[in-house]
This record gives structure tokens, C-alpha cells and sequence, in this order.
């Protein structure tokens, strides 16, 4: 890449972490579907749904990734790896901020099933209750890693040199 892409790539890479997330993200919608299909029908879903789902996990830390490596090259890589493995607060706070949006949002889920019976909760008519547990435990958290590698990542640092907080 030249000196004069990268200086571009530096001064707007916020404006290419968006595009390129939506471009990863929701491109292989356009690509997979057709134009012609969208919305997507039900039996086109069931077939490219799980295919779909892994470009929008990949596409904010794949776009973090590279944005980090062509705006701050190596040394952008080792300080990466040192905020990645540091631990800012104790264990307590971290079990504060995993779990209460799941408690919330079964609070919210058993009483909207309580109030109406068109709100069943899954969960409690599955036969395989511990393994929709698990398998819901291990999406969120790999959501929530591909997910904060982009946004925690790269850009809140990168957004954070220009600007304050607020």
C-alpha cells in the first residue's frame, strides 16, 4: 500500500471501520440472496441463515483487525494484545455486566408469558433444557468477543484520540 492510501486509511479510518463492518456484515445478504430475493423468503433462510449469521459475527473484528494492523501496524497489535488480557475491574463487576442483560430479559420473558399465551418461553417446553442453556451461554459469549475485538478493539481507542467521553 503507498504512503498516500495509508494516510488516507489513517485520517478516515473511522468512516472505513463503519463501511467495511457493513460491507462484511450484511454484503453476503445482497450476494448469497440475490437482490431479487429480499426479503428472503422463509426456506432460502433456513438454507443460508447459519451462513449469514457467521459474516455478521466476523465482520466487525475482522474489520478491527485490519484496521489495526494498517493504522497502527505492529505496535497497534501488541497494545491490542495487552488490553485484551487486561483485567480492569474485579470479577465481581465482570459478572454484573455478563449477566444482567440475560436476567432482564428472562424477567421480562416469564412475565410477558405469564400475562399472554402468546409469549411461550422455549426453554421450558424443551427436552434438552441443559444444552439450549449452553448452547445460549456459548453464542453470547462469542458474540460478545467478535463483537468487542471491532468495537473495543479498534475503534472506541481510535475514536477516544480525537475526542472526549462525552
Amino acid at each position: 500500500m503507498s504512503i498516500r492510501n495509508l494516510v488516507f486509511v489513517r485520517k478516515y479510518s473511522t468512516s472505513i471501520y463503519f463501511i467495511l463492518v457493513f460491507v462484511l456484515s450484511w454484503g453476503p445478504i445482497i450476494f448469497l440472496a440475490g437482490p431479487a430475493n429480499l426479503p428472503i423468503d422463509p426456506e432460502l433462510s433456513e438454507n443460508i441463515l447459519p451462513i449469514l449469521y457467521t459474516f455478521m459475527l466476523i465482520g466487525p473484528s475482522v474489520a478491527g483487525i485490519l484496521l489495526i494492523g494498517l493504522v497502527n501496524g505492529k505496535e497497534g497489535f501488541r497494545n491490542f494484545k495487552a488490553r485484551l488480557f487486561r483485567w480492569r475491574t474485579g470479577i465481581r463487576w465482570y459478572a454484573v455486566a455478563l449477566l444482567t442483560a440475560p436476567a432482564l430479559a428472562s424477567i421480562i420473558l416469564f412475565i410477558l408469558a405469564c400475562i399472554s399465551p402468546e409469549f411461550e418461553i422455549g426453554l421450558f417446553n424443551s427436552e434438552a433444557k441443559s444444552g439450549l442453556i449452553l448452547s445460549g451461554i456459548i453464542t453470547g459469549l462469542m458474540v460478545g468477543i467478535f463483537e468487542e475485538v471491532g468495537w473495543s478493539g479498534f475503534l472506541i481507542p481510535n475514536l477516544r484520540l480525537r475526542h472526549n467521553i462525552i
